[in-house]
């Protein structure tokens, strides 16, 4: 089945839908989780996918129980084409008699699913007791059910642990931000790989933030106009997403820690020592907010690869960061139209809390997605940063994973997102990082502004060092 035309990149999870989809033997109902945050086009998947099989879609709203049900029964009747249909009784009823496909090959995608479950905890054990005896699952259906939605924790929490769902799902497929190369591609960035990172480091890869901006793309390469009328005009739909993506989140109940939590992250408090300092919060408080946080998608924890037990955190939504960083601590004079003035302003912050540690994230996405054995010193399975004693903290170190289960380090690598050209000085921090772990690893230095002639001379005459620029970063391995 071919992916729509309006359907940018998503291949793979195309391809994924599409043979969940495809019709089979007559079997039990088979069930199908698909989830990730909003705005990233799950909706355009799945209902494209059930248009395409003459299936049944219908999303929640934000709700009580007793109002969904009733707008299921009309979107049911209308699918039918049963005007006459009467009202679902119950969800028992309602999903009994949408699953039963009356020995017909059928796909139904409930979407937006968290807004029942949220307000009926019971909605799952109606679908497992639909699934398996005494049910429907003994019968020969050929039922396909998709369930769909934004909220990460809620959706991971109907097959984990003792949920009533736990291993019947045929497919857990979350729609993720696009990658930052496929990003690239989609703003039109491709051969303007350093336009391509600002943006990215802004705006991540979310897809319908092209479409929220009205179709303007800088494809000139003039982010920082771009960013001024798109981000920084109160004027703008995107003026305040990265507050509007928090809100939407019902997951996230204490606002007051959890944003909190969020700007500290984003403002430089990495470690659970900063975080304690800065928030103040019990140690019980954070590790639950914490947690709260990765199970929502928000933050990510990073392991350090040479230490057990050492994690830093990092904001997953560059959106959010953006936010925190630059609208909130100057919206009284961006509502004063002094956009201009404040990007000016705001650009050391965002070279040190935006530019840095985005440079970073995708450095380690790289390694981890495009770079080669040869460039790498090994199969890294593993990268972050780590501290070596005598040198302080390196933003990369790579390790493999051996056969009798040990970590064996392949790589020391320096990240920089500066404007300036990074200089020699960085391979010689990298040496004394190496004679400390193992003089044979390999040296990368990322740069998204490239490098000294000194520096280039230096690695020329070497072979354990890679320097990766912008130009590589987006395309090269």
């Amino acid at each position: 089945m071919q992916k729509p035309a309006n359907i940018f990149g998503r291949s793979e999870e195309w391809n994924a839908l599409v043979e969940f989809a495809a019709d089979g033997p007559p079997g039990p109902l088979r069930l199908g989780l698909v989830y990730g945050r909003r705005r990233q086009g799950k909706s355009m998947l799945t209902s494209e996918l059930a248009d395409a099989v003459g299936g049944f879609h219908w999303e929640a709203i934000d709700t009580e129980p007793a109002d969904n049900l009733a707008e299921l029964s009309r979107a049911w009747a209308t699918y039918t084409g049963a005007a006459g249909l009467s009202r679902f009784e119950s969800w028992d009823d309602a999903l009994r008699t949408i699953l039963a496909a009356d020995g017909r090959s059928h796909l139904v995608v409930l979407d937006e699913i968290q807004r029942v479950i949220g307000r009926l905890p019971t909605f799952p054990s109606l679908i497992q007791r639909i699934i398996g005896p005494p049910g429907l699952g003994d019968r020969t259906e050929r039922t396909r059910l998709l369930l769909c939605g934004s909220a990460f924790g809620d959706m991971r929490r109907l097959i984990d642990g003792r949920a009533p769902l736990r291993g019947r799902a045929m497919i857990d497929l979350v729609v993720r931000p696009f990658d930052f190369r496929v990003a690239a591609d989609y703003w039109g960035l491709t051969a303007n790989p350093i336009a391509a990172f600002r943006l990215h480091s802004i705006v991540g890869g979310t897809p319908a933030y092209r479409v929220l901006a009205g179709h303007d793309y800088p494809t000139d390469g003039d982010i920082d106009g771009w960013v001024q009328r798109r981000l920084l005009s109160q004027q703008s739909s995107l003026f305040r997403e990265g507050r509007i993506v928090l809100q939407e989140d019902a997951q996230l109940g204490d606002r007051r820690l959890y944003w909190g939590l969020l700007a500290a992250v984003a403002t430089g408090a990495r470690r659970w020592s900063d975080l304690e300092q800065v928030l103040g919060a019990s140690a019980g408080a954070l590790q639950h907010a914490i947690q709260v946080m990765i199970d929502a998608g928000w933050l990510e924890k990073i392991g350090d690869p040479l230490r057990k037990n050492r994690f830093v955190y990092e904001l997953t939504e560059p959106m959010v960061r953006f936010q925190r960083i630059v609208v909130e601590r100057n919206e009284a004079r961006l509502l004063r139209g002094q956009a201009k003035a404040v990007w000016t302003d705001t650009r050391p912050e965002i070279a040190t809390m935006i530019h840095g540690p985005h440079a970073e994230h995708l450095a380690r996405e790289w390694i981890l997605s495009y770079a080669n054995n040869s460039t790498m010193g090994g199969i890294v399975h593993d990268v972050g940063p780590s501290e070596v004693a005598g040198v302080g903290q390196i933003d990369l170190v790579g390790v493999e994973a051996t056969a009798v289960g040990g970590r064996r380090p392949v790589f020391v690598g320096e990240v920089k997102a500066t404007a300036a050209r990074t200089g020699v000085q960085v391979l010689e921090r990298l040496d004394a990082a190496a004679a400390k772990i193992d003089p044979k690893v390999m040296r990368l230095i990322v740069s998204i502004s490239g490098f000294t002639s000194d520096l280039e001379r230096a690695a020329a005459k070497r072979g354990d060092v890679q320097l990766i620029d912008a130009h590589r970063l987006y395309h090269g391995s």
